[in-house]
């Protein structure tokens, strides 16, 4: 059985801290904190009167040479009917910094959603919209999020499928405790993963896995590194991907105690562009107040605008009863409170363009379309 580099490491929340060797890579870089791994899912083979083990059904995606993509849809089918809980964790390892960490505890009809980056974010979703609470400075703020309730996205099943296809797989093998580990130490198909991280060229790719004989993948870690282009030129960057899956089954996925304020609290906010199509005209109803450091975007729908169009941070909060007038000039996002500036110099509003708050992501009132 090969000796595995990356495994018993995957969460990176909780335990004991290593190092680790990528292929390629160069230098030694230091694990995350160790998350501790607990059994996801039912055996279906079983030792017989005779002492022997039954050998184990391959699902489909674990082929007798290596690890094919739909190894991720063996994964979706198989939490399809049942409850469980994902945990996903992408940190970069050359800045020291988390890009994305969230434990999603899923059930038939909602799902908690958990954001361990630091923002300490709670979201329900449901098939009618997702809530979110944070705590900010000793007081709550709340928002409705636009995405609903969605298994395959709270799976992370793209996250996976570029994962896998980034890889080189050797063939599977059985495990001592009735699953299959998989391996990979070498490139694949990258461009997925370049696209997702913005990348040139993948330099090195190097990846481990625990698969069920249901087709589940209980833990997948992957540690690569990629050229990519910035302010400070083309540079290496290294980055670790965690995934855990566990307590499929047994997962509670309940409305937690603040779903009913959230659901009242949830700012009420309406936008329009305005007759002469220079000013966006925004009105605060009623609900939370919009905290500072809420990122305010203005998003260009057009072939040749697309991207954020207008981006800037709130330095005061918005409270209900506020109307705003945002406008672009000269390159740079503005607003004013109350009315129209007199001495404004706006660049026509002219496009197709989408409007919303977020607070690293999670949306204050969705996504309002303009124009109407």
């Amino acid at each position: 059985m090969r000796r595995r580099r990356l495994l018993g490491t995957v969460g990176a929340l909780v335990g004991s801290a290593g190092c680790l060797r990528l292929s390629g890579g160069g230098s030694e870089t230091t694990r995350p904190p160790t998350l501790e791994v607990t059994d996801t899912g039912t055996r279906t083979s079983a030792e017989t009167d005779s002492g022997t083990t039954e050998p184990l059904d391959r699902p489909p995606g674990l082929q007798g040479d290596g690890v094919a993509v739909y190894l991720a849809d063996s994964h979706v089918n198989a939490l399809s009917r049942t409850s469980f809980t994902v945990s996903f964790r992408s940190t970069n390892l050359t800045r020291g910094e988390t890009n994305e960490a969230r434990k999603a505890m899923v059930g038939e009809a909602g799902a908690l959603e958990r954001w361990q980056d630091g923002s300490a974010i709670d979201m329900y979703r449901t098939a009618d919209g997702s809530y979110w609470r944070q705590n900010v400075g000793g007081r709550s703020t709340y928002g409705h999020h636009r995405y609903a309730f969605d298994r395959q996205d709270l799976i992370r099943a793209r996250d996976l499928r570029t994962l896998i296809l980034a890889g080189q797989w050797d063939a599977p093998e059985e495990t001592d405790d009735r699953a299959f580990e998989i391996t990979a130490d070498g490139i694949g198909e990258p461009q997925a993963l370049l696209d997702e991280y913005e990348g040139s060229e993948l330099k090195s790719y190097a990846a481990e896995g625990k698969v069920l004989e249901s087709g589940i993948i209980a833990e997948l870690a992957a540690e690569f590194s990629y050229l990519r282009q910035d302010d400070e030129g083309e540079r290496l960057f290294k980055v670790r991907v965690d995934y855990l899956t566990t307590d499929v089954g047994s997962t509670d996925a309940s409305k937690p105690d603040w779903y009913g304020t959230a659901v009242e609290q949830a700012p009420d906010v309406s936008a329009r562009i305005t007759d002469d199509g220079n000013f966006i005209r925004m009105e605060h109803a009623g609900g939370t107040a919009i905290l500072p450091g809420t990122a305010v975007v203005l998003y260009g729908r057009g072939e040749q605008d697309r991207g954020n169009w207008g981006y800037r941070d709130l330095d005061r909060p918005v409270e209900a009863g506020t109307t705003l007038y945002l406008w672009m000039e000269d390159g740079e996002f503005r607003w004013n409170r109350g009315s129209r500036p007199g001495d404004a110099n706006p660049t026509t509003l002219d496009g197709r363009y989408g409007f919303w708050m977020h607070r690293e992501g999670a949306e204050y009132f969705g996504n309002i379309e303009l124009p109407k």
